[in-house]
């Protein structure tokens, strides 16, 4: 990290991201900053909280019972947990007390302005396949938004990410 600035993910040389644009499969201030370019355009992208990974909700920082989650969990720890609907959340252990435990179920990502440096390869028409994966992504994206918060059922490993969703 240099200064205010902090390189949180990036691609490695010669494995780029390809998406089918307009299904919501990147964030939505990242889409609209894409509209319009064309190949060989290279682009900084900047992107709110709020068209990002949306603003940080108090809500989401909840209590849930110490017996819930196994004996070495610590400050840090991230655990991932399911909700009502079978959509995995991502729970964040900020202080363990003797009955309970402080967790943050915001996104890692909440409340921070993002930048991405983007360099457009190729643009090319979608094929069938590729819009049929795109919805279907979109959909899962959909349901994992509709959230429960503090309904959320601790039932993971700790620092384990979630297992794929097979739908």
């Amino acid at each position: 990290a240099t200064g205010e600035h902090e390189l949180l993910d990036g691609t490695p040389e010669g494995q780029p991201i390809s998406f089918v644009y307009g299904y919501g499969v990147l964030v939505p201030g990242l889409e609209k900053g894409l509209l319009g370019l064309e190949k060989g355009v290279k682009k900084a992208i900047q992107v709110s909280p709020e068209e990002g990974f949306g603003l940080r909700d108090d809500d989401l920082i909840f209590e849930i019972d110490r017996t819930d989650l196994p004996e070495t969990v610590r400050v840090g720890d991230t655990f991932y947990a399911e909700d009502e609907e079978g959509n995995q959340e991502s729970l964040e252990i900020l202080e363990v007390h003797t009955a309970h435990v402080l967790v943050d179920a915001n996104h890692a990502l909440a409340g921070r302005t993002l930048r991405y440096e983007v360099h457009i390869l190729d643009v090319v028409p979608a094929s069938a396949d590729e819009i049929a994966e795109a919805k279907a992504q979109a959909s899962h994206a959909q349901a994992a938004d509709r959230e429960s918060g503090p309904e959320l059922i601790p039932e993971a490993r700790r620092s384990q990410p979630p297992p794929p969703n097979e739908n």
